[in-house]
């Protein structure tokens, strides 16, 4: 896992992770919108891979658009912070602990 350091920069996906923080796609042509999974995306890239736009964009594109040939590079990317009470996140730590 990455270690935070402060004053806390968010510039990795390992970093990104680490505070429970999720990315989205989001095709500005026909609106589809997809949830990355964190743990697959770290898995290809590494913890150590940026988390900017211009870090990710090369690696993406939109399916749908590409299938009916349009533009598939016109997408955006949005960072969901986790902002579930502390009692919701011990809760899922828990079930995912079998407890």
């Amino acid at each position: 896992m990455s270690k935070l350091t402060y004053p806390l920069t968010l510039d990795t996906l390992g970093k990104l992770k680490a505070v429970g923080t999720r990315i989205s796609i989001n095709c500005n042509i026909c609106h589809k919108h997809t949830m990355l999974d964190m743990d697959k995306l770290i898995e290809r890239l590494g913890e150590d891979h940026g988390c900017m736009d211009a870090d990710l964009r090369p690696r993406f594109h939109c399916e749908r658009c590409r299938a009916e040939g349009r533009n598939d590079k016109n997408f955006s990317f949005i960072q969901h912070s986790d902002t579930r009470s502390d009692a919701a996140k011990k809760n899922d730590y828990l079930k995912a602990k079998g407890g």
